[in-house]
């Protein structure tokens, strides 16, 4: 499996597709957003393997084995890294998104790389936004400061959604990362930042299914946690601090003492 700052991931909102999926069958069908779980594995990695397939929107050309894409899977659980499934009513899953950190992003700040993708039969309904707003969420809930995706520099569709969401576009620090190996070729490509600022609205489809997003404690509660963590070690460093300023005071009485 490849670490988090080389996963591969698409670029749009709108990646990859089931064939099997017809378009009246998909129409009436209702849409879960789910934390992803063991249990959805082996669909994830079919629904990944066939966005790979296109060659159009991942930096890989080839599929994730299964063992790997289970890797990953227990990567973001482990790390406590949001990642989330949209699953039809046959619990296969029909799209993913997730925010790992890239630590070579910031030295201060923890930046979030989010990654989406979607089969072509559930595209242009708005699920891809949708998974994008609950994955942005919880990565603030998480400890996230900042939220960076890469696009093709040729997907205006893209990226007048992601404008739409509150990203916008940002320069790289060095001339070869604009461009992706994607499908063997050279791709140019944009990277954006989210500046929204705090939690984004859900919002909703164009109605073309309906979608129902599970409640999960989970974000909330590593948030939460790591709130406390931030504040303890505020609250360390101070008692350090004040310390340090006590044991100078004491020094310079005993020297004015003498």
């Amino acid at each position: 499996m490849q670490d988090s700052s080389e996963k591969p991931y698409t670029e749009e909102s709108d990646a990859g597709e089931n064939e099997h999926t017809s378009e009246n069958e998909s129409s009436s069908m209702q849409i879960f957003i789910v934390r992803a779980e063991e249990k959805y594995i082996k669909s994830y990695n079919e629904t990944f393997s066939v966005v790979v397939r296109e060659g159009k929107y991942l930096s890989t050309k080839e599929p994730l084995t299964l063992e790997e894409s289970g890797e990953f899977v227990a990567f973001c659980k482990e790390n406590g890294y949001p990642q989330y499934f949209a699953v039809n009513e046959r619990d296969e899953v029909v799209g993913w998104c997730d925010v790992v950190h890239r630590p070579e992003e910031s030295k201060t700040e923890r930046v979030g790389s989010i990654g989406v993708g979607l089969l072509p039969d559930y595209r242009d309904a708005g699920i891809g936004r949708i998974l994008m707003t609950v994955a942005m969420n919880a990565a603030w809930k998480c400890g996230f400061d900042k939220i960076i995706l890469t696009v093709r520099e040729d997907n205006e569709r893209a990226i007048h959604l992601y404008e739409l969401l509150g990203f916008e576009q940002v320069e790289f620090e060095f001339d070869t990362q604009k461009t992706m190996l994607i499908g063997g070729e050279d791709v140019p490509i944009v990277k954006m930042l989210y500046v929204g600022g705090g939690e984004c609205s859900v919002g909703a489809t164009d109605g073309k299914y309906g979608i129902d997003i599970a409640e999960d404690e989970t974000d909330e509660e590593y948030g939460v946690q790591r709130r406390q963590n931030r504040y303890f070690g505020c609250m360390v460093m101070a008692a350090v601090s004040v310390g340090l300023a006590l044991g100078i005071l004491i020094a310079l009485f005993s020297i004015l003492g003498k």
